[in-house]
């Protein structure tokens, strides 16, 4: 049950969720969100979108939870995160917390009528059964998208082909075990890197003699690219490998990364 306890905890980072279409304010204004109720919802939500507040097109941030037990899940989350806390939602109405939007996390009916008899006329409250309805649905596609991502790593990874794949900036944002076996790295130690490091141990881009790097082949002439080039290992030693490397195309015609197979 929400009780009226007047406990208030500083206040700590901002935080964004996403964006809330339906009010009624300036294009570049920022709605500020509290959140009624402490409960594993509350956590689960701001577990799982926290780490997206910061995105610049996001035009909404969760600032405060108001809950009477200061010590649920969601204040413990709120706390970690730096965000505002309080016993007593009716805090919300008060202009030092400047909130535009109340969500009510708690499924306690009792709470949401009371929210609306005294709530401010500026504030706007998003019921409990409609946001746990859009969130339900969000975690269905959630799990979907987890098991195609797992689905095409198992794939990904049980390829004997050595693969890794290079943004056009020659950096690596993806590799198959095969890739790790064969080189002998550890995936933290490839995962960012730039192919020339990782490849040939160059700390600037490969433009030694008559040398033609593939990369740069199929950006320019906008194709798969087959060649046979040398390549240092870990150890230091010299190494032929044959190389094809594919554009893998994305929106509008461009290619957001490249696909390079080798055979040691």
């Amino acid at each position: 049950m929400i009780s009226s306890k007047n406990e208030v905890s500083g206040p700590g980072k901002e935080g964004f969720l996403s964006r809330v279409n339906f009010m009624n304010v300036e294009a570049e204004k920022i709605i500020n969100i509290g959140i009624v109720g402490g409960g594993l919802l509350a956590r689960d939500v701001l577990e799982k979108t926290y780490s997206d507040y910061r995105k610049k097109d996001v035009r909404a941030k969760i600032i405060a939870i108001a809950d009477n037990d200061l010590t649920s899940p969601g204040v413990a989350k709120a706390r970690e995160l730096g965000l505002k806390v309080t016993g007593d939602y009716r805090d919300f109405f008060l202009p030092v917390f400047d909130i535009h939007l109340i969500m009510v996390l708690t499924p306690e009916r009792e709470v949401f009528k009371e929210i609306l008899a005294t709530k401010p006329d500026h504030i706007r409250v998003l019921a409990y059964h409609v946001f746990d309805m859009f969130w339900r649905a969000t975690n269905v596609e959630e799990k979907r998208l987890r098991s195609q991502t797992e689905e095409f790593e198992t794939i990904f990874n049980a390829i004997q082909d050595t693969i890794v794949v290079i943004t056009p900036e020659r950096e690596i944002v993806e590799v198959n075990e095969a890739f790790l076996n064969t080189m002998g790295y550890g995936r933290d130690e490839v995962i960012g890197r730039k192919c020339h490091e990782i490849f040939q141990n160059f700390a600037e881009p490969c433009k030694r003699g008559d040398f033609v790097c593939p990369l740069e082949e199929v950006i320019k002439n906008r194709q798969t690219n087959q060649q046979i080039l040398t390549r240092v290992d870990h150890k230091g030693r010299i190494r032929y490998i044959e190389v094809s490397m594919f554009p893998i195309w994305g929106i509008k015609g461009k290619f957001p990364s490249l696909l390079r197979s080798a055979g040691t």
